[in-house]
């Protein structure tokens, strides 16, 4: 099998959960620089084009590699997905790549089409008003505060909060406009799903606790709520999906449970599965139960938690909570059977602080960069489905 996407620390554990299994893993991304690159359950490690800038070179040696590896299942793990799922027909039919259409993808990724999908369906929308250039800004009809974000976007990049009727001055993409949406304050969770035309096949829910920025988790606490799985299961079931999905909600006190973001991709609630779970199954198994994490499974992201956790525990006044959380959880990276990801860290670390200096961005941004996929342009996207 082939896991695309190798720099996210989810794909290192969906590669050790697939290796556990017996299954040979094989792992793509666009440099040497990244977690999966020393792991002992890669098999073989492939280099390949950035699918954001270099989209018919990225599909060409992915097929190739399929086909060269004999590779019968396919599992992107980020927003490659969206190339890849342009060029389907390209694979062999002995391959299941596990994605949805290009079409389904796209609404669930942009923030306008989700946020009018879900409102079609008859679940509860936050108010909000698409923004096309600064003009929109000017008189958007939503309360203050409100949140103007990119119709495309990740991990709360781009994300202001408006507090006042003088709106910032924004430079809109005419391939991705802004979305101005209304504060939504209450408790936030994430839910990773996997679905095979429409059925679950796994669920978890985990709360959103320590962050970057508020909004990027770094610890993951599997949880039980009812109505977050309801809401997916109903979901996922109109829209026949097919993939990995993860959804960010908020719920409100005395109004109702809001869905706010969808990820049609793999997201950090895989790390909360462990070897007794069978991920794969739930990836392979279009017939098997429902399965479930074990409730109460907790991870952090060590040095996540270490260089950003306490500024989240500082300003919630939390920091109790946080030491106890940063000395007692199990790190997701560290592992006595593959401890070289582990220590391969801060060489990563340094290669990614040089990468963001000369991108003149932060690493976080650094870190998606070259397989983000914003709206590209249609000429981009003709040419894949050639």
């Amino acid at each position: 099998m082939l896991l695309t996407g190798a720099r996210s620390l989810f794909t290192l554990d969906l590669a050790r959960r697939f290796h556990e299994q017996g299954y040979t893993v094989y792992a793509a991304d666009t440099s040497h620089f990244h977690i999966c690159r020393v792991s002992n359950a890669i098999s073989k490690y492939f280099i390949v084009p950035s699918s954001r800038f270099q989209p018919q070179a990225f599909l060409d040696k992915v097929v190739k590699i399929v086909e060269d590896m004999g590779v019968d299942v396919l599992i992107p793990s980020f927003e490659e997905i969206f190339c890849l799922a342009l060029g389907l027909h390209r694979f062999p039919q002995s391959c299941f790549v596990f994605c949805s259409s290009y079409k389904i993808l796209d609404i669930l990724h942009n923030k306008w089409h989700f946020n009018q999908k879900i409102a079609a369906l008859g679940f509860p929308a936050p108010k909000s008003v698409l923004i096309q250039s600064q003009k929109d800004l000017n008189n958007p009809d939503l309360p203050l505060p409100y949140i103007l974000k990119p119709c495309y976007s990740r991990a709360a990049q781009g994300i202001l909060k408006v507090t006042t009727r003088y709106p910032p001055k924004i430079k809109v993409d005419p391939h991705n406009p802004f979305i101005a949406q209304e504060w939504l304050h209450g408790k936030r969770y994430c839910s990773y799903n996997i679905a095979h035309k429409g059925k679950l096949t796994t669920h978890v829910t985990y709360p959103l606790d320590c962050s970057i920025d508020d909004s990027y988790c770094i610890n993951f606490k599997a949880i039980e709520h009812k109505e977050i799985q309801q809401w997916v299961e109903t979901f996922t079931h109109k829209e026949q999906f097919t993939g990995q999905i993860a959804f960010d909600f908020i719920e409100v006190e005395e109004r109702s449970l809001y869905c706010v973001e969808c990820n049609p991709r793999g997201t950090s609630g895989i790390h909360l599965y462990s070897q007794s779970d069978n991920l794969p199954e739930a990836f392979l198994n279009s017939d098997m139960p429902l399965m479930h994490p074990q409730l109460g499974s907790y991870k952090q992201i060590f040095l996540g938690m270490l260089f950003y956790g306490w500024r989240t525990a500082f300003l919630n006044k939390t920091f109790p909570h946080f030491l106890k959380t940063l000395f007692t959880v199990p790190d997701i990276i560290f592992s006595f059977k593959d401890i070289y990801p582990f220590f391969f860290q801060p060489l990563l670390f340094c290669a990614y602080l040089l990468k963001s200096l000369k991108l003149k961005t932060s690493i976080p941004a650094m870190f998606t960069h070259d397989i983000e996929w914003n709206g590209q342009d249609v000429s981009n996207l003709q040419e894949l489905k050639k």
